[in-house]
């Protein structure tokens, strides 16, 4: 059987909130091999709330930023593939 996964969106984490009605934070900074990395939570896994992070170092973090708008774009068409407003 496949993996059953929560993707994370931007109102929240489905299926997350406990009995102290705590969510996770879904960023946090870590350490690499002695370089500082940065992990973006992308699901949790409903049946074991394993969570699963997206991890990258400063030059895929630049790299983003330098392409922040175009990739706000692409989310936007990927969401709302009919009707989606590519300025």
């Amino acid at each position: 059987m496949g993996e059953v996964c929560a993707a994370v969106s931007r109102q929240g984490i489905p299926g997350r909130r406990g009995k102290e009605n705590k969510v996770p934070d879904t960023f946090k900074e870590g350490t690499f091999k002695g370089q500082a990395t940065f992990s973006v939570l992308t699901g949790i896994n409903k049946q074991t709330e394993e969570e699963y992070w997206f991890t990258f170092g400063l030059k895929k973090a630049q790299a983003i930023l330098e392409n922040i708008d175009a990739l706000r774009k692409f989310v936007d068409r990927q969401e709302h593939p009919h009707g989606h407003n590519d300025k």
